[in-house]
């Protein structure tokens, strides 16, 4: 049994990691019959790029689930996926226009739209944003964690924990 080459000068398989193994039937007709190698393993680069994608993904879907706010008093649940970001920028930049604006309804996520003055508002965005600073901060740091990693072992070892970074 001898396995054949596309490229012979260089002895590797083509750009599949397909070769050919040859072999002679009992009539002795030549059969070439095609033999995968299987892929290098990632390297470490490639582990640590996957991890730094999967906790990227775990941090965005942390700030689009949305946060609590103790703006009125007492906590209360708040949607933050792009378009409540959007929402919230929007209201807060007219509401910095126009000082005669000095009170907004706006939707909690557990008991629906609730009044919020304008001191009650800017404090549910500063909660926003505070959400989202929190999780993009903790994200840096695991990431530094991932990019300092000098084996396999280490890398995959680092996760996302548990819970959002909600405040209240």
């Amino acid at each position: 049994m001898e396995i054949v080459y596309l490229n012979p000068a260089t002895r590797e398989p083509d750009e599949n990691g397909v070769a050919f193994e040859r072999t002679v039937t009992e009539a002795g007709a030549v059969v070439l019959i095609p033999v995968t190698t299987p892929p290098p393993p990632p390297s470490l680069e490639d582990i640590k790029g996957a991890k730094i994608a999967e906790l990227n993904a775990a941090c965005n879907t942390g700030i689009l689930a949305g946060f609590r706010s103790s703006a009125l008093g007492e906590p209360h649940s708040y949607d933050f996926d792009a378009e409540a970001q959007s929402n919230l920028t929007g209201m807060l930049s007219v509401m910095n226009a126009d000082p005669t604006i000095v009170e907004t309804i706006w939707k909690t996520t557990d008991v629906g739209p609730l009044p919020h003055t304008r001191e009650q508002f800017v404090t549910l965005c500063r909660d926003g944003l505070d959400h989202k600073n929190k999780l993009i901060a903790r994200y840096w740091a695991i990431k530094a964690s991932v990019e300092a990693a000098t084996s396999e072992e280490e890398v995959l070892a680092i996760q996302w924990e548990a819970g959002n970074g909600q405040g209240a």
